[in-house]
């Protein structure tokens, strides 16, 4: 009797985690300048800094006993994992959030259903991979790659290479000085603010929406600029290159030339989208 009592106490407290309040814990990992750490999540804020320390160190937060966290370091990766121990439960109560600490060189890889991630400082390579989540990065160094379902993206101060796919998020880069970028969506829409570096490429595509790049006046580009239904503005006296159409600053389905001596190459396209190239 005593035991079936233990085990109907034991499952009423897996049972009830809506009622619980939240629960904080803490983990920190001895670890060299290129460690991996390897987020994994249902629901919740991923919050990523970089600082000076051979350390890594996580605060979680959960809501729910229905979610395990994992915390764990193996060679030179430190894993952060949310393990749901139920199925069919809220959406939440999956929810965990994070804040990590990380050296700057580490390089980082998160999964996130939904939320928000928040990365920023570090110069190693980074990959993000969310569902609905929102990303926002800023003042990254090394290789981003940021990959969305329905959330949106936002990239601040970035310089390393920006490679960011949504389905239908809406991707804004800003104060950008990368020298190689794509930026893909199919039904979001594209707004670049930034440099273009002498030798850089810059790629921008959607099917639907608009793609607004606002550069600086004294640029120098080659572009290629489609738009199979919307049209093309530009505001940037536009040299035609050889063999190719004329163009000239106006309105358009197509532009293809050089502005100034064409130091970088930016290719927009879209489907059904507005395709504006304006001086900053």
């Amino acid at each position: 009797m005593r035991l079936a009592l233990r085990c109907c106490l034991l499952m009423a407290a897996l049972l009830l985690p809506a009622n619980l309040a939240a629960e904080r814990i803490e983990r920190t990992f001895k670890v060299s300048p290129s460690v991996l750490v390897d987020v994994q999540s249902h629901s919740g804020i991923v919050s990523v800094k970089a600082w000076e320390h051979l350390l890594v160190q996580v605060v979680a937060v959960r809501r729910s006993r229905a979610v395990e966290i994992h915390l764990e370091q193996s060679a030179n990766r430190v894993q952060v994992h949310s393990l749901l121990l139920q199925t069919h439960i809220p959406g939440g109560e999956r929810t965990v959030d994070y804040e990590i600490w990380m050296p700057a060189s580490a390089a980082l890889c998160v999964h996130l259903d939904a939320g928000r991630v928040e990365v920023a400082g570090l110069q190693g390579d980074v990959k993000i991979e969310t569902l609905a989540a929102a990303v926002s990065v800023h003042s990254l160094t090394g290789h981003t790659d940021v990959t969305t379902t329905s959330g949106n993206v936002i990239a601040s101060n970035c310089s390393g290479r920006l490679d960011i796919a949504s389905v239908s998020g809406e991707i804004g880069l800003l104060a950008a000085t990368s020298r190689v970028l794509t930026a893909r969506t199919a039904s979001g829409d594209i707004r670049y603010e930034g440099e273009l570096v002498s030798g850089g490429s810059y790629e921008f595509s959607n099917h639907q929406g608009a793609i607004a790049l606002i550069l600086p006046a004294s640029a120098s580009f080659e572009l290629t600029a489609r738009s199979v239904q919307g049209e093309v503005i530009n505001q940037f006296p536009l040299a035609p290159k050889p063999h190719g159409r004329v163009a000239t600053p106006g309105y358009a389905h197509s532009l293809l030339g050089t502005v100034q001596n064409g130091a970088a190459m930016v290719r927009a396209s879209t489907f059904s989208g507005k395709i504006t190239i304006q001086k900053r």
